[in-house]
């Protein structure tokens, strides 16, 4: 008896105490609970996620449809996403995956974004740009200054097509990276028939690498125009290209960067030119731009009156308050000047107005000296234009003409 007294006490001593139990057993049921809970949210994801975008959608008053693909804690694919009017979308998406990495500095998670083929379509009417719906998030009333999304993004084939009183212009753009730092792409534009304010423009087209580095965005690459025609003005342009390098600030308020011009024959009123070409850089920053360029054109006329082989300029330009006020000033050089016909036919008239008197004899000289000496003749000066206060003025400080005679 003693014997199995003893060994039953021992067992009673191994076994846990009632409320060591009770405490398991809540452990167990609550693993359980999380467990249940768990699958079931599982088995409801799309539902919530559902429910998760469509709140945000109404947040931002954004009618949309939407199919989604697949749900993981750090993957999100949706499918055939279309904002606002179905029948005239101002949006549309292909396929948009969302990709969620945790962060262990900060709290937010990494957010990546792939959108394959978005379509983008807006208007630009009496000077107002507008993409219907998606208006209220890209142009609401911004809190703080202008920052790129820390986010990664990828975008494949993307495209816009914008109407405006001028003309359509598709856009095409494509890149990937982080958007703070990083970002590498492609932006192209492409207008082939413009027309507005008494002018038509052929031809026009934008392509040039864009990239972010630093949080400062980066555009480097040629607008070119085919053609440019505003008859009531005499004006006319062909095969105009303008190269450019530009570089943003973080709030997008302001950048530096570098141009380089290039046109074929050009004629605006009874001034014409063979050709031109041009370079200069500048910043523009709260609303002060500091720019300097080089200009040169090659067979120069006006009228029938005068010719120059060639003309050049260049200086500088400082400006402020939108332009409305600035100042250029620089140098001029020209070589090849000549009178032509015209100025000769003009100066004969005043030489028959003026038979039989004192000045006939003298403008006759003056023909004479003028066809010896301007028919290729050289000219340099000095120049400062000033806006100020709605005036516009002149200055010619120097300025030098030395014949061919020297």
């Amino acid at each position: 008896m003693s014997d199995r007294a003893d060994e039953f006490g021992d067992a009673g001593e191994d076994a846990p105490p009632p409320r060591r139990r009770r405490w398991l057993r809540m452990l167990l049921w609550l693993i359980a609970v999380v467990a249940i809970a768990a699958g079931i949210a599982w088995l409801s994801r799309e539902r919530i996620a559902d429910r998760v975008i469509t709140g945000q959608l109404e947040k931002y008053d954004l009618p949309a449809t939407y199919r989604i693909q697949s749900i993981s804690p750090g993957r999100q694919v949706i499918t055939d996403l279309v904002i606002g009017d179905p029948r005239r979308p101002d949006l549309t998406i292909e396929r948009l995956e969302v990709e969620l990495s945790p962060r262990w500095k900060i709290l937010a998670p990494a957010v990546s974004l792939r959108v394959i083929r978005p379509r983008l379509y807006g208007s630009y009417r009496q000077g107002k740009l507008s993409f219907g719906s998606l208006d209220r998030v890209l142009f609401a009333p911004s809190t703080g200054p202008f920052r790129l999304p820390d986010w990664g993004l990828a975008l494949d084939d993307g495209r816009a097509l914008i109407e405006s009183d001028y003309g359509r212009i598709g856009v095409k753009a494509a890149g990937s990276g982080k958007l703070r730092d990083g970002f590498s792409g492609i932006l192209a534009a492409s207008a082939p028939d413009l027309a507005g304010m008494g002018c038509t423009v052929g031809g026009a087209s934008l392509f040039g690498r864009i990239s972010v580095t630093g949080e400062r965005p980066r555009f480097d690459g040629p607008l070119r125009l085919g053609t440019l025609a505003c008859p009531d003005q005499r004006i006319q342009a062909r095969n105009a290209s303008l190269a450019v390098d530009a570089r943003f600030d973080q709030n997008l308020a302001g950048g530096d960067g570098a141009w380089r011009l290039a046109t074929g024959a050009l004629r605006a009123d009874d001034v014409r030119l063979a050709a031109g070409s041009g370079e200069g850089r500048g910043v523009w920053r709260q609303g002060v731009l500091t720019a300097d360029y080089d200009l040169a054109a090659q067979q120069l006329a006006y009228a029938d009156s005068l010719r120059l082989r060639t003309l050049s300029a260049s200086g500088r330009v400082r400006g402020r308050g939108g332009l409305a006020r600035f100042e250029v000033e620089g140098d001029a050089a020209a070589q090849g000047v000549a009178v032509t016909r015209g100025f000769d036919a003009a100066l004969e008239g005043l030489e028959r107005s003026a038979q039989d008197t004192l000045a006939a004899p003298l403008l006759a000289q003056l023909r004479t000296a003028m066809r010896r000496e301007l028919g290729n003749a050289s000219f340099s000066g000095d120049y400062t234009v000033r806006r100020e206060d709605g005036r516009l003025t002149m200055v010619v400080p120097r300025a030098a003409l030395r014949g061919a005679s020297g």
